[in-house]
């Protein structure tokens, strides 16, 4: 009987206690109203919410409002400006007093505010928890109610860090390292190079930690390629860099075919199908196998992602590797909304946001693909007497599709629009427009030779225009034509039969022996 009643009182519910200390929030605002010195560093980390006890939370609301206004926060000031109302919300004079006469330290007030941020972090668990049992018994999606789980409880994880006010004698001594850094190597080790030397020029030496890069194109103009190029420059270069690659269009093999067509240099559609591969190209394919064994890529082709679900890949793939050196989307308007009933305006102005702010707390550069709007490709300039078609306007900001909050939240926009510049045999001419560059120079144009069969991109120092070189062969062509004229057109005889053939024997001589001297001069 006695076995049975212990039995029983080991599983009796225990009375749950939420997470609180009144006296420890009462020893805070003590702090605050007779300690201005600490109370600018309280003001500065700790939160309304932090605090448990209503009351308690109201007078520091009162407090923090006061010292917003440049007003006296002691308890003299807060008597002088209470109301009946305010007066009921924190207890009246009497409870007031009580909190301005708590025992407090000022040596320990940093690890009071330590332990009243993790009281509220522990109720807000709670509450998550709570919400998640609720979605869980109203049978929403198992794959939603875990990606709003793991997103709060990241967040909760960054709950409370705060930046402060740096001295300048402090961050002197990242930037002169950053400068030893260049000199000594040639480059930073916080700066990512792309692989394409212009490129870098332009963007002071390669993509920065926290910048957020958006690369357009209209459908088929090499956008994917032009990425997916940086990407295998950026992993044979540094094979330890760590790499997220969303694609939102194509399977992960799909990309992998077109990084192994870059590095080989084997066309694509060859390695799609490869019943014709030479074994040459057979022993190129089997050696590249090595680079992307060392490779730290990761790609995930999940058509249907939200930018939480990319968010929570990304900040996984950091805790599991240590670190993230460049994450890739590819494209924008494809991310899926998150939220129901939104505009696409507003759906694509918090995705550009939510780009921005992943960038800058992971501190890792974001490439992300945009499509361009289908009103440039009808914006031309008119057509010009003597050419075969009109040309095309450079792209500008506002070409970008859903433009209002990429613009502003990106630091770098480049264009890929058609080039008409002189290039390889079996490369299409583009360029890279720098429309928005906050890091360096703007509104400028770099030149690119795209392999389309080899998804490669080569950048042309020294552009040729098409114009000038079919004017130059044209030029060539006619002086060919003269030259040829000159020595090698031997002169014709008269159709007159009546010449004797040794008449003609003799000037068929002299024309020989005209050309012949015209050969030994040259």
């Amino acid at each position: 009987m006695d076995n049975n009643r212990k039995q029983k009182k080991q599983y009796e519910p225990k009375v749950k206690n939420v997470p609180n200390n009144e006296e420890l929030e009462k020893a805070i605002l003590s702090m605050v109203m007779m300690d201005a010195e600490v109370a600018t560093d309280i003001f500065a980390k700790v939160k309304e919410e932090d605090f448990y006890t209503s009351r308690n939370r109201e007078i520091y609301k009162l407090l923090y409002e006061r010292n917003k206004v440049g007003a006296s926060f002691d308890m003299l000031g807060v008597i002088s400006i209470l109301t009946a109302e305010i007066s009921e919300k924190i207890g009246g004079i009497a409870y007031l007093t009580e909190v301005a006469n708590a025992v407090y330290s000022t040596a320990t007030y940093e690890d009071d505010i330590k332990y009243l941020k993790q009281l509220a972090t522990l109720r807000n668990i709670i509450k998550i928890t709570d919400i998640v049992d609720n979605r869980v018994y109203n049978n929403e999606s198992c794959d939603d109610i875990i990606s709003y789980a793991q997103g709060e409880l990241y967040n909760l994880g960054k709950y409370g860090e705060t930046h402060e006010l740096e001295p300048v004698s402090k961050g002197i001594e990242r930037v002169i390292g950053d400068i030893q850094d260049l000199i000594v190597n040639g480059e930073s080790r916080k700066v990512l190079s792309t692989g394409f030397k212009n490129l870098d020029s332009i963007a002071n030496g390669g993509f920065l930690p926290g910048q957020m890069i958006v690369l357009a194109a209209r459908p088929g103009c090499g956008k994917t390629s032009f990425a997916m190029d940086i990407v295998s420059n950026v992993a044979n270069k540094s094979p330890e860099k760590v790499i997220a690659v969303f694609n939102l269009e194509m399977t992960k093999d799909e990309l992998i075919k077109r990084m192994l067509s870059t590095n080989t240099g084997i066309n694509s559609q060859l390695i799609s199908r490869p019943y014709g591969m030479s074994n040459e190209q057979i022993k190129k394919i089997y050696d590249a196998k090595p680079v992307f064994e060392n490779a730290k890529i990761f790609i995930d082709d999940t058509s249907n992602i939200t930018m939480n679900d990319i968010n929570l890949k990304v900040r996984r793939l950091q805790n599991k590797q240590g670190s993230v050196d460049l994450v890739v989307i590819d494209h924008m308007q494809l991310i899926a909304d998150s939220a129901k009933g939104r505009s696409r305006y507003e759906m694509m102005t918090e995705i550009s946001r939510m780009v921005k702010i992943m960038a800058k707390e992971i501190e890792v550069p974001v490439v992300v693909l945009s499509q361009m709007s289908r009103g440039f490709e009808k914006d031309e300039i008119q057509q010009v007497p003597g050419q075969a078609a009109p040309k095309q306007r450079d792209p500008k900001m506002s070409d970008l599709r859903e433009s209002g909050a990429i613009e502003q939240d990106a630091d770098m926009v480049l264009f890929l629009t058609e080039g008409d510049f002189r290039v390889e045999e079996g490369e299409t001419a583009l360029n890279v427009v720098v429309a928005k560059n906050r890091s360096g120079e703007s509104d400028t144009k770099l030149h690119f030779g795209w392999n389309k069969g080899s998804m490669s991109f080569r950048e042309v120092e020294h552009a040729i225009p098409v114009e000038e070189k079919q004017q130059g062969e044209d030029e060539d062509e006619e002086d060919m034509k003269e030259h040829q004229e000159i020595i090698y057109d031997e002169p014709v005889p008269p159709e007159d039969t009546s010449y004797s053939s040794s008449f003609m024997d003799e000037l068929r001589q002299s024309a020989g022996d005209y050309k012949g001297s015209i050969d030994d001069s040259i």
